[in-house]
C-alpha cells in the first residue's frame, strides 16, 4: 500500500487516499522511485509501474524478477531510472 496526499499537504494522510498494486503478494517494498508521471515500486522479486499522469492511477505493467534487496541498488540519473 503506497499512501499518497493531496497537491502541498504532504503530512495528511486521509484513510481513503492509497494506492493498492498487489496484494498479499509476499514481498515488502524496498523503495519506490519517481520518474515523470510514473512510480517505480521495487519490492524484493518483482517491479511494478504505476502511472500517475491522471486523477485515477493504474498499475501499468508488472515486471517479474526485476525487483532489488536494498534501496541502495537504484538510482535516478538524468536519463531514467538504474538499477542492478
Amino acid at each position: 500500500r503506497v499512501l499518497k496526499t493531496m497537491p502541498n499537504n504532504f503530512d495528511i494522510f486521509p484513510p481513503d487516499s492509497f494506492v493498492d498494486v498487489a496484494l498479499s503478494d509476499g514481498e515488502s517494498i524496498v523503495k519506490i522511485i519517481a520518474f515523470g508521471d510514473k512510480l517505480l515500486e521495487f519490492k524484493q522479486n518483482t517491479l511494478y509501474i504505476i502511472n500517475v499522469s491522471q486523477d485515477t492511477e493504474f498499475l501499468e505493467s508488472t515486471h517479474v524478477q526485476m525487483g532489488i534487496t536494498c534501496p541502495g541498488a537504484v538510482c535516478a540519473t538524468p536519463d531514467g531510472i538504474g538499477w542492478s
